[in-house]
Parts: structure tokens; C-alpha cells; sequence
């Protein structure tokens, strides 16, 4: 597994969306293991049924939200 610090083209100090089908807090550690601003999302409720897709959005883990958390970090 690489180091979050190795990727390639990412500065070091650049802030990370960080997004998973479980609680968002989950993964809020990586902005200190990092000393990096970071913006985690999640799923805060749970019982949803449906496309792929439509819970992804329902939950704010979708394409358009990763993306737009990306957006924010970079200001």
C-alpha cells in the first residue's frame, strides 16, 4: 500500500478529500498523520436502499461531492 505522503503530483502539505461508505469521522485522523486540512465524507445515517448511485448522492459520497471537496481544499 503507498504512503498517503508518495503520490505523485500531490504537494505535501495539499489538503485531501477522504471518503468512505462508513461514518465520516472514521477517517478525520488523516489531517493530523498528515498535517494536512482534509474534508471527510460519509454515511451519518444508515437503512437507505436503492441504486448505487442515488445512496452515493444521498450521502454526499458521490463523484460531484468528492470532487467539489477537492475544489474546496484547493481554494
Amino acid at each position: 500500500m503507498p504512503r498517503l505522503d508518495s503520490r505523485p503530483g500531490l504537494p505535501r502539505r495539499a489538503g485531501r478529500p477522504a471518503g468512505h461508505a462508513a461514518r465520516p469521522h472514521t477517517l478525520a485522523f488523516l489531517a493530523t498523520v498528515n498535517n494536512v486540512p482534509v474534508i471527510t465524507l460519509g454515511v451519518s445515517r444508515f437503512g437507505q436502499s436503492g441504486a448505487l448511485e442515488e445512496v452515493y448522492r444521498h450521502h454526499g459520497i458521490d463523484t460531484d461531492a468528492v470532487v467539489g471537496a477537492a475544489l474546496d481544499l484547493a481554494g
